[in-house]
């Protein structure tokens, strides 16, 4: 067998019985696979007697990241980069509040620049009464 220690690897016994692991170690008397999901061992026994075929699985690149998983991990970046400690330690819900206080703000300035002091304003409900004749 071209075995090696460290590969990912399946075994399909004769049986039919089917398990995958990391090759911990291998000879022609016993196979030892470290688990994928926990840290338990898998020791075969006679492997070259109960093994009908073994499938080694290639080392696949690292997943490429979605659009959303870039997204996610741009804007955790730049919360990680803020040097601001007031900011760091308040909670989700404190910076939620004042994320809202900031775009209140906001729409209070474009509402002032829309409607600047002195400027009169139309009143288009007013305006709609005086068209009405009763």
């Amino acid at each position: 067998m071209n075995i090696k220690q460290n590969q990912h690897i399946k075994c399909i016994f004769r049986n039919g019985t089917i398990i995958e692991g990391i090759v911990q170690s291998h000879s022609k008397e016993e196979l030892t696979l470290l688990s994928l999901h926990d840290d338990s061992l898998m020791v075969i026994l006679h492997p070259n007697d109960d093994i009908m075929l073994i499938k080694i699985m290639p080392n696949k690149p690292a997943p490429k990241e979605t659009p959303i998983q870039e997204n996610i991990s741009n804007k955790l970046k730049e919360v990680q980069a803020i040097e601001d400690p007031n900011l760091q330690n308040k909670t989700i819900a404190e910076l939620k509040e004042l994320a809202d206080k900031q775009e209140k703000q906001i729409i209070a300035n474009k509402i002032r620049e829309h409607f600047p002091k002195g400027v009169s304003r139309s009143n288009y409900g007013s305006q709609s009464a005086i068209l009405r004749k009763p």
